[in-house]
C-alpha cells in the first residue's frame, strides 16, 4: 500500500486521518508506505498514532514515512510511533531530503527516525522507547529522552539536539570513528542544554582507520552533564590503543593512548562531620569500570592492625575517576590507618590496574595502590563554668557562661550540642 505526493503543487490530504494502523499476516513482508518527494505535500496533520506489525514468516512488515528531494509530510499532531507488532518496526526518514512537521511530545517504540543530511525536525520531547532509534545527520528542536538507541550515523555524521538530552539505564549512545575530522571523520553528538546521562555508550572504527596515540575525538558536546554513561564497550581499538574517555564540563572526548591499566593518583581522606560517616575520595588516571570496584578491592586496616570496614565505592562524578570510599562506622578512633586499593579495579576495555606503570596490567602485589593517613581528632573540654550569681532562687532566672577549649589534635569542625546536668 503506498500514500504518494509527489512533484510540487501535488497536495495529499489526509488531514481527517486521527491513526494509521497496519497489522496482517502473509508469507513474505509487505511493505507500507507513505512518502513525499519532489515538493510533493502530504497532509497528516491530525494523525496521532501510527501501529504497525504483523506476523508473517518474515516478520511482517514495516511502514516507511518518508520524504526525498523537497517534500512534506505534516505529522504536527503526532504523539506515538508503535512498530513493535514486526520485527522490522516504522521507519520515519529524511535521508534523501524533505520536511517532516512535528509537534509536541513524540514517543516512539521499535521506530526508526532518520534525519537526513542538513535536515531538521522540531518536537517538544521525543521520547526514544524498546528498540527505538534516532540516527542520520541532522538537528532536532527540543529536548530528546534516550531510552533506545541514539546513532548518529552508520558513517560518520553528527546530530544536534538544541534542547536537553536525557539517557536512561536502558538508552545506548553510539558513535563510530573513522578519521580525525568531525562530523565526517568521526561521529558527534551536540546538545546544546543539559546532558542527563545513563546507560551504555558504543564506539568502533570504520574505513580500516586506526588512531594513533595521543589523538582526541570530540564526540560529545554538551552546555552542562550530570552523571555518567554507566557502561562503554568498542574502546579497544586494536595494536595496543584504547580509547579513553575524557569528560569535562562542555564535552567529552575519547583520547587513543597505550591499553595500559588505570592507576590511583590521589586519596583524600575525610573524618566525617555533620552527620556523615568518614570516607576517602580516592582519584584515577582514567575512567574506571564501577561494576569491577567494590568494597572487596578495598582494604583498611586501623590501629592495631584492626580491619575496618567500609562499603562500596560510588561514583561521584560524570568522567569515572572520581569514587569515594565510606566507612560502615560514623566514627572511628584515633591513630594510623593503612589503605589499599586493588589490583583488580579495571577500565572499560578490561585491563586491571598498572600501579607501577610497567606495562603489565594486575600484578597482585606491584599494581596494589597502598598510603596510609593519619586520624587526629578534635578534644573538646569545659574548662571555666560562671554562674551570674552564686546563689538563686527558685523559679529565678540563672545565666551561665562557659569556655569551650579543643585539646585534640585536629580542628574542630561543624556543629556539636553543649548539655547541662
Amino acid at each position: 500500500m503506498v500514500f504518494l505526493a509527489n512533484g510540487v503543487g501535488t497536495t495529499l490530504d489526509l488531514s481527517s486521518m486521527t491513526a494509521f494502523t497496519s497489522y496482517f499476516s502473509a508469507l513474505g513482508s509487505l511493505r507500507q508506505i507513505i512518502e513525499a518527494s519532489d515538493g510533493g505535500v502530504i497532509n497528516l496533520s491530525n494523525l496521532e498514532t501510527i501501529e504497525g506489525g504483523g506476523s508473517g514468516a518474515n516478520g511482517g512488515g514495516p511502514i516507511d514515512v518518508r520524504t526525498s528531494n523537497g517534500g512534506t509530510i505534516n505529522l504536527v499532531s503526532l504523539v506515538s510511533a508503535d512498530g513493535s507488532g514486526t520485527s522490522q518496526g516504522i521507519v520515519i526518514d529524511t535521508t534523501n531530503g524533505g520536511f517532516v512537521l512535528g509537534g509536541g511530545a513524540l514517543d516512539l517504540v521499535k521506530t526508526a527516525f532518520v534525519l537526513g543530511t542538513s535536515q531538521s525536525v522540531g518536537y517538544a520531547t521525543m521520547t526514544l522507547g524498546t528498540e527505538a532509534v534516532l540516527r542520520g545527520n541532522g538537528e532536532i528542536f527540543g529536548d530528546v529522552v534516550n531510552g533506545g538507541t541514539v546513532d548518529t550515523n552508520s558513517r560518520a555524521g553528527s546530530i544536534t539536539i538544541n534542547g536537553d538530552y536525557t539517557q536512561t539505564e536502558f538508552g545506548s549512545l553510539r558513535v563510530i570513528i573513522g578519521g580525525t575530522v568531525p562530523g565526517t571523520g568521526f561521529d558527534q553528538l551536540i546538545v546544546t542544554g543539559l546532558a542527563n546521562i545513563a546507560g551504555g555508550f558504543e564506539t568502533g572504527l570504520s574505513g580500516g582507520f586506526t588512531p594513533l596515540v595521543g589523538q582526541e575525538f570530540q564526540v560529545l558536546v554538551f552546555g552542562s552533564v550530570v552523571n555518567g554513561f554507566d557502561g562503554f564497550s568498542g574502546l579497544d581499538a586494536g595494536s595496543g590503543i584504547e580509547f579513553v574517555p575524557v569528560v569535562s564540563p562542555g564535552d567529552m572526548t575519547l583520547r587513543a593512548g597505550f591499553a595500559t591499566g588505570p592507576s590511583v593518583v590521589g586519596a583524600n581522606f575525610d573524618p566525617g562531620s555533620g552527620g556523615t560517616n568518614p570516607s576517602v575520595t580516592v582519584t584515577f588516571d582514567e575512567p574506571v569500570d564501577r561494576s569491577t570496584f567494590k568494597k572487596e578491592d578495598v582494604l583498611v586496616l586501623g590501629p592495631g592492625a584492626t580491619v575496618i570496614t567500609t562499603r562500596d565505592p560510588a561514583r561521584i562524578d560524570s568522567s569515572s575517576l572520581l569514587y569515594r570510599i565510606e566507612f560502615d562506622s560514623a566514627t572511628l578512633p584515633e591513630g594510623l590507618y593503612d589503605l589499599a586499593i586493588g589490583p583488580d579495579v579495571s577500565d572499560f576495555v578490561g585491563n586491571a590496574m598498572n600501579q607501577d606503570a610497567d606495562g603489565t596490567n594486575g600484578e597482585a602485589v606491584d599494581d596494589v595502590f597502598e598510603t596510609t593517613f593519619d586520624l587526629d581528632l578534635p578534644d573538646l573540654v569545659v574548662t571555666v563554668v560562671t554562674p551570674s550569681s552564686a546563689a538563686s532562687d527558685f523559679g529565678s532566672p540563672l545565666t551561665i557562661d562557659w569556655t569551650v577549649r579543643n585539646d585534640g589534635s585536629d580542628v574542630a569542625v561543624g556543629t556539636w550540642t553543649d548539655r547541662i546536668f
